[in-house]
């Protein structure tokens, strides 16, 4: 029987204009999925893949099995969205909002999620946490919701890929479904939301909280560097020096050290721009966050004299690795369509990027990745963002919070201490991220 994967992403600027759109958009996600999870039971058992969720520039729906029945099932999709507000009664909003506010709060007593939501609030322009959400979900009524869900359908952009054994036709047809039944609105579409990461200062940054939960005695240390526009030879760059990091930052870090169970490192992209993380999870009855973050300075120190000591052997069987990953084929429809729907996501659309990481893979030296370390890597920007949990060795501190999460106002010297996240986000420019692909 013929398999067939889709993806849908419905761009709206409606869920990062403000915190209580934010909240809206949550609080209509889940929604959605309440009433799907009834409306597609019969379709899940068929093996029918379903799933919606939401990000910051809108909704992402995805959709997978057989041919024959996929564009009823994705009828049903499209039509209970379209009828979600009038959908949408009193008894049921206060059920969906007390499961919202309580994952709200589950979401930030957990200090690695809190650690990762503090770190994305501080990189990108527009993002709240849980913590700000959770503030004010009580102010959100059944009326606002109505209208957010009204609204949401007139100020779509929609982009999709369907990926498998199915006919142009067909998958025309089905990709036409959305607007025709969706998208209620006159006149032109609304703008795709102009979203940009911030650029961090060149003096070294420093965030620290305490766990929200006090019982917690885990410390989370994310020690993140920001390198810089996610160009395609700059993001094989930034993944190869990784990966010569990975095995070292276990070893030294969580091995020889024994700084936490888990201790890692890896790349990220943040709208387009490059960073690289070293990441760890200790005890606060054992290290403070602050000697970690040293730690961790210490070992990327150490690191660079590592790279400018490796012979061309090395160097060479750590490409080969690389490249082995690199030409690896998909084994899965599923393999191909990830790859694929990440383009369109990313709105760069290179759906020729592992052929090209090939090449440039292909042509690296060793004096090239040494010189790109030491002039564009070690210069990024860095932050630290620490939650200090419960216990002996850190030190004790009466954190206080109100609407927004209030870091300590500790000193470093060298280094600029975030004291208010608004304000210090109010500080910085936007990263230019044209020239990105």
């Amino acid at each position: 029987m013929p398999k067939v994967v889709c993806g849908f992403h419905l761009i709206s600027p409606l869920p990062s204009q403000s915190l209580q759109s934010a909240v809206l958009f949550d609080l209509y996600v889940s929604m959605l999925n309440f009433i799907l999870d009834e409306e597609t039971y019969l379709a899940k058992l068929a093996s029918y893949e379903v799933s919606l969720f939401g990000e910051t520039t809108g909704l992402t729906i995805l959709l997978s099995g057989f041919h024959d029945k996929l564009q009823l099932v994705f009828e049903l999709l499209v039509d209970e969205i379209a009828a979600l507000p009038a959908s949408i009664t009193e008894e049921l909003f206060s059920i969906i909002r007390e499961q919202m506010k309580s994952n709200y709060y589950n979401f930030f007593v957990k200090a690695r999620k809190l650690n990762r939501d503090v770190l994305g609030t501080l990189l990108r322009q527009r993002h709240w946490t849980a913590w700000e959400k959770h503030g004010i979900i009580d102010s959100v009524d059944c009326a606002q919701l109505k209208e957010f869900a009204a609204q949401f359908s007139q100020t779509l952009f929609i982009e999709g890929l369907i990926q498998g054994n199915i006919r142009v036709k067909d998958a025309t047809d089905l990709f036409r479904l959305m607007p025709d039944r969706l998208v209620q609105r006159d006149g032109e579409a609304s703008p795709r939301p102009e979203l940009h990461c911030l650029q961090l200062p060149k003096t070294p940054v420093i965030c620290q909280l305490g766990s929200l939960n006090k019982n917690d005695s885990n410390s989370i240390i994310h020690n993140y560097r920001q390198i810089g526009v996610a160009t395609l030879e700059d993001s094989v760059l930034n993944e190869f020096i990784q990966r010569l990091k990975d095995e070292p930052v276990f070893n030294e870090l969580r091995t020889k050290q024994q700084l936490g169970y888990v201790a890692m490192c890896f790349t990220t992209n943040t709208l387009e721009v490059l960073g690289c993380c070293v990441y760890i999870e200790a005890q606060a009855t054992k290290f403070s966050v602050m000697e970690v973050n040293e730690r961790i300075e210490t070992f990327l120190d150490g690191f660079k004299q590592t790279l400018l000591t490796m012979n061309e052997e090395e160097f060479g069987e750590q490409v080969d690795g690389l490249l082995l990953i690199k030409r690896r084929q998909d084994l899965r429809l599923e393999d191909e369509f990830d790859r694929h729907w990440q383009e369109i996501k990313r709105q760069v659309y290179v759906f020729d990027r592992r052929q090209r990481e090939v090449q440039v893979l292909s042509g690296l030296t060793l004096t090239q990745v040494q010189e790109w370390y030491q002039n564009v890597w070690s210069a990024g920007a860095r932050i630290s963002v620490q939650v200090a949990g419960t216990g002996e060795a850190e030190p004790a501190w009466d954190d206080q919070h109100g609407g927004e999460l209030t870091p300590r106002a500790i000193t470093v010297e060298g280094c600029q201490v975030v004291t208010s996240i608004d304000e210090f986000k109010k500080s910085m420019a936007t990263v230019d991220t044209s020239k990105s692909g």
